[in-house]
């Protein structure tokens, strides 16, 4: 973990191999599907660990000294990708719907 805790503006100067050995340790898989209907992608990330909102509650904001529990995140994320009409967007799709994972 302590590899992976280096702040996120640190991570421009990392080199090609770097950053993948950083994501690797982060993702545990990415799954892209194509949505014809909605023409949208969508990518569903999973992480090696629960970080998709994880975090810190105070248990009293202005007295920082008494404490706080942690917050459990989530080992997953969905983003999606959506063609906007007029904006020139290009997205490569599919011939036929199909999903791939990338590990």
């Amino acid at each position: 973990l302590k590899v992976f805790g280096q702040r996120l503006d640190e991570k421009n100067d990392l080199t090609n191999e770097e950053k993948k050995q950083y994501l690797t340790g982060l993702i545990k898989s990415i799954t892209v599907k194509y949505d014809r209907a909605k023409n949208q992608h969508d990518l569903q990330i999973k992480f090696q660990l629960p970080i998709v909102g994880d975090g810190i509650v105070w248990i009293d904001p202005k007295k920082k000294g008494l404490g706080y529990t942690l917050k459990r995140g989530k080992r997953s994320k969905m983003v999606v990708f959506k063609k906007k009409a007029g904006r020139g967007v290009k997205l490569i799709t599919p011939l036929r719907n199909q999903s791939v994972t990338v590990e």
